[in-house]
């Protein structure tokens, strides 16, 4: 999924540091994975908190896009998290939400 990154149209991403090294980060990219929609809407991961995930969410809508989809874990603490901020589960699988959230301009 990471190969090349940063490479590719739709490659963005958010790091977290403390004391210089990084906790956490938050990005997306073009069709790529599980949360994969279409070829057109960014899929993102996350692997810390909703203020990294929101300045992410804000940097794909300047930049044009109008969905960000993700796959997500039906018993990850985070699935409330992703609601709250407007994700939506469009097909519910086995393990896993797919969710796409619509970005709006502010």
């Amino acid at each position: 999924m990471l190969n090349g990154f940063g490479s590719r149209t739709g490659d963005f991403c958010r790091v977290a540091t403390i004391g210089g090294v990084i906790v956490g980060a938050a990005w997306s990219r073009l069709g790529c994975s599980y949360g994969k929609v279409d070829a057109s809407i960014p899929e993102l991961a996350i692997s810390l908190g909703r203020r990294l995930l929101e300045s992410l969410l804000n940097s794909l809508c300047e930049n044009g896009y109008k969905k960000v989809s993700l796959s997500v874990d039906k018993t990850n603490y985070a699935v409330s998290m992703y609601r709250n901020l407007g994700f939506e589960t469009i097909v519910e699988r086995e393990h896993d939400y797919l969710m796409v959230k619509h970005l709006n301009r502010k």
